[in-house]
């Protein structure tokens, strides 16, 4: 029979019900809402969360490089965060970028981590298998170090606990902002590693947790190899007993607390140290191990149970908890007091119907639950000696105290908690949630941080006023390096995008919440040029403030000097006439490199730098050149490539900066009227754009003076040089002994002149009546940051245009006529055709065919360089060089652009740049890395 014969038209079933209904008003019952929207890929990320500690799909490096797992778990791809080349702005480069892609593997894709240097990438997926890559001198090229395949073919050996080892070296950052009335001024604190750190400093090594106990170390060898060990965690003997999450924490006696978390809602804390087994004859002090060539590391790890808790949170009917995230507070030190180690699980507590539903419904919120690690004042008890089957029997009997935990108050949170992220300079919690808000809260009672800019003290951003603003449902979420910068991602996985914080406060400038916002982010910023991490998250927020005009760029640039007490003032002849120590901490300072990089990014307006922007891009490379020509030196008879050649263009370079700014003297003279006024020298510095400005400030003056002395002496040795070498050194030799012939200039006669700039600077400051050292640095330190000349100067340059130019045009070997003809393309000041040429700028008709080669100071055909280095910040460019095959001096400086900041990889077809790697997880998964 038809099975349409059993078929009933609704239609004609609700005509036959209506001939039977009493004569009676009929109720109209209300239509059934829609039904609960199901968030899918909310769900997904729950699971995920519920399931293992290790399931990060955003991860930011500290030197400005972000990884983010691909929609399908394929794949990584690394962008990079940096200034743009056509604008002023800093945003996320998706071009180029790396991929890293995973064509083979069976399985996918659960935890993207970078070491604490951020120069190491690991990549894990679900069943445990992992790949380590670094990064090799570019952000977006890597090299692989090595796989690991997991020890079983299945989940129970899947991580749910990675954690990075701290640095040995000890830790600087900023973490207060006093107000003392109009000014702010900025403590900063130092700790020391407590948890177990690698033996060589800058080596990393990491330990990792798998669902079935299993401890893996992970860690660098003297090669720049990995190595690895593993152990496993006593206690594990039945499948409720199996990890779901772990967290790690450094502990006193260098000794990692390790926290987990098992089916039977059971949170056992551990002790693990590794013993590295280090000879004591190849220790030569904290952090430098020397062992014989071809010996590698073979450490073992120890763990110890200390103590366990069930984790009773009270379930309400119809609810049901679950552990998303678990983590270790470590201690925070502040003004020589530090909190107690906490441990912090985080709780997604819903309704039963909803979560069997699969619903994403609005009753969902998180709930905090902590413990307080106290010591016992009993030795551990011999029960746990007994227990752990890792500890050798010859190995001498200790006595440890044990671990016990005090529970403290639970705080629940509106929402899904999808990231938390600890930041120890603000002393704060970072917590993302689901519905797009991110807030602050304090790590000690985990109260929201409410926005205070007028108090006293400010530790965050967030309580001087700013805010990330929320954008739609959230799903994965990372925080920049320094916690003021966050990428996200949103329920379409495919984007990733990229919120600065919000700038709430009124338009006028001298407002206490202006202010205060401003001191936050220098505080970051601050924080960032100790610690040596990337500062473009910071930059791209002060440029906020630049563009809206709450301040000036010298005003904020002020306040960034100050804030690392930066001096500028190299007056003081007792500390810089000679070789001491103050010079060579001036030269070598890291902290001044980067507040001039921010200096001369600030300065520059669509491609335009100011003179400011003149001054910073000449101490930069002055500072270049003279570490070059330093390290070279050591190096001239040892290294056997080619040192002279590679110096010629960095020595033509600095001479040519003195040739124009000596150039500019005598045009200076030529233009100057009988009595110079202060309304006159500055129109010729802005108007006129006449660069006297690095003669008259002490710290560029500083640096040209040193670069006069460096020069000098590497001449010198050259007409002296008898190299045996071959005819190519004899020539190099010979270029750099003739760089001067023709240049109308004699570089001890300028350097004379230098001198007794200094002198005419300190003798204008005492006829002005600045005798006190900390107003003389003040207002040098405006001279440089603003471009503008204090009226206490204009002596300096009554003299310059009189004295000191007939002195420097009278001597026997300045010719004006040469110094006024100089070629001066390669300083890149003029806007003419040759020019953009040289240095690759883009023309009229879209022509490029060389670059201009930074660090060595050469043009680069474009015909034979495909791929070349581009800096983050000032978008410099640099030939991709193989650090092997390269000279000791340029190994040293090539590491990073002239300004500090990092390099990205670019060219004219950077796909050919590939590598690939080894085996993760199953047989046969390759990752293949294309630029």
């Amino acid at each position: 029979m038809d099975d349409s014969a059993f078929l009933v038209d609704i239609d004609e079933m609700n005509e036959m019900n209506d001939l039977f209904v009493d004569d009676q008003s009929v109720v109209a019952q209300p239509e059934p809402g829609p039904p609960p929207r199901v968030n899918k890929a909310l769900l997904a990320r729950l699971e995920e969360m519920h399931s293992t500690n290790s399931c990060q799909k955003l991860a930011w490096s500290r030197v400005g490089a972000l990884a983010v797992v691909a929609p399908d778990r394929r794949s990584v791809k690394v962008h990079m965060f940096a200034r743009n080349q056509n604008s002023d702005e800093c945003s996320l480069y998706t071009v180029p970028s790396t991929t890293i892609v995973l064509p083979s593997s069976p399985h996918e894709i659960a935890h993207v981590t970078w070491d604490a240097a951020g120069s190491i990438l690991v990549i894990v997926d679900c069943i445990g298998g992992m790949c380590i890559y670094t990064t090799y001198v570019c952000l977006n090229r890597f090299e692989n170090y090595g796989h690991y395949d997991c020890p079983s073919e299945d989940v129970t050996g899947s991580v749910v606990g990675f954690d990075w080892f701290e640095q040995m070296r000890p830790a600087a950052y900023y973490h207060t902002a006093h107000r003392n009335g109009s000014a702010w001024k900025y403590i900063q604190t130092q700790t020391r590693p407590r948890g177990p750190t690698h033996p060589i400093h800058n080596k990393p090594a990491a330990l990792i947790v798998s669902k079935a106990g299993g401890l893996r170390l992970i860690y660098g060898q003297p090669d720049y190899a990995f190595g690895y060990c593993r152990s496993t965690l006593d206690g594990i003997k039945s499948a409720e007993q199996m990890i779901t999450h772990a967290a790690m924490g450094p502990d006193a006696d260098q000794r990692l607390l390790l926290v987990t978390h098992d089916f039977s809602r059971t949170i056992r804390i551990y002790h693990v140290s590794v013993d590295w087994r280090v000879p004591a004859q190849f220790m030569k002090g904290p952090g430098q191990v020397s062992l014989p060539p071809g010996q590698k590391f073979d450490p073992r790890l120890i763990s110890r149970p200390l103590a366990s808790i069930c984790n009773d949170i009270a379930e309400p009917f119809g609810t049901l908890t679950q552990l998303s995230h678990l983590q270790v507070l470590p201690e925070i030190v502040r003004d020589g007091t530090s909190t107690p180690l906490t441990i912090m699980a985080v709780m997604t507590v819903m309704s039963t119907s909803a979560y069997l539903l699969g619903q994403t419904s609005t009753d969902r919120h998180s709930r905090v639950v902590r413990w307080e690690v106290l010591e016992t004042s009993e030795d551990l008890h011999p029960a746990f000696e007994q227990l752990n089957g890792n500890k050798s029997k010859n190995a001498p009997k200790t006595s440890e105290k044990g671990k016990t935990l005090k529970r403290l108050p639970d705080v629940d949170l509106p929402g899904v908690v999808v990231s938390v992220d600890f930041s120890q300079a603000f002393g704060q919690l970072i917590f993302t949630r689901s519905d797009g808000e991110i807030e602050f809260r304090s790590c000690m009672t985990l109260e929201l941080v409410e926005p205070n800019p007028s108090s006293a003290q400010i530790h965050s951003p967030r309580e001087a006023g700013l805010f990330f603003p929320p954008n739609g449902t959230l799903i994965h979420s990372a925080l920049s390096a320094n916690h003021c910068m966050a990428a996200t991602r949103g329920e379409e996985e495919e984007h990733v995008a990229v919120k600065l914080l919000a700038h709430s406060a009124p338009t006028t400038a001298s407002s206490a919440e202006t202010t205060a916002q401003l001191a936050s982010i220098i505080l970051t910023f601050a924080s960032s040029t100790v610690q040596n991490k990337a500062n473009d998250d910071a930059l791209a927020n002060l440029q906020v403030f630049a563009s809206a005009g709450k301040f000036s760029i010298a005003s904020i640039l002020r306040e960034v000097f100050l804030s690392i007490d930066l001096n500028v003032d190299v007056l003081d002849e007792k500390k810089f006439a000679s070789d001491t120590e103050h010079t060579s901490k001036f030269i070598f300072s890291p902290s001044l490199i980067r507040c001039l990089s921010l200096q001369q990014a600030l300065h520059t307006h669509h491609g335009i730098p100011s003179p400011a922007a003149h001054v910073a891009r000449i101490m930069i490379n002055a500072r270049l050149g003279i570490l070059s020509m330093q390290f070279a030196q050591k190096t001239l008879f040892t290294d056997p490539s080619d040192i002279p050649a590679s110096l010629l263009g960095t020595c033509n370079y600095l001479l040519t900066t003195i040739v124009f700014l000596a150039s500019s003297i005598l045009d200076l003279q030529r233009a100057a009227p009988e009595k110079v006024t202060h309304k006159w020298v500055q129109s010729r510095i802005t108007d006129h754009a006449v660069p006297i400005l690095p003669l008259l400030a002490s710290a560029p003056r500083f640096l040209l003076r040193y670069c006069c002395r460096y020069l000098r002496t590497l001449i010198e040795r050259a007409r002296m040089s008898k190299d045996k070498r071959g005819l190519p050194f004899r020539k190099s030799w010979a270029a750099i002994a003739d760089i001067t012939t023709g240049s109308g200039l004699s570089l001890k006669a300028f350097e004379s002149l230098l001198v007794e700039l200094d002198h005419h600077a300190r003798q204008a400051y005492v006829a002005a009546g600045v005798t006190n050292e900390k107003e003389r640095a003040d207002i040098e330190l405006g001279c440089l940051i603003s471009g503008e000349i204090p009226e206490a100067l204009v002596p300096v340059v009554q003299r310059l245009v009189t004295t000191s130019a007939a002195k420097l045009a009278a001597d026997r070997e300045c010719d004006p006529m040469a110094l006024f003809f100089a070629d001066i393309r390669v300083l890149d000041l003029t806007d003419d055709r040759e020019t953009r040429e040289m240095h690759g700028h883009e023309l009229s008709d879209g022509a490029v065919a060389q670059k201009f080669d930074i660090i060595r100071k050469t043009p680069m055909s474009l015909a034979r360089v495909k791929t070349w280095r581009r800096c983050s910040r000032c978008c410099s460019v640099m030939e991709n060089l193989h650090l092997r095959l390269c000279n000791q001096w340029l190994q040293g400086m090539q590491k990073s652009c002239v300004c500090g900041n990092a390099w990205i990889l670019d060219g004219v077809d950077i796909s050919k740049e590939r590598l690939v790697g080894g085996n993760m997880g199953g047989a046969g998964s390759i990752f293949d890395v294309r630029a």
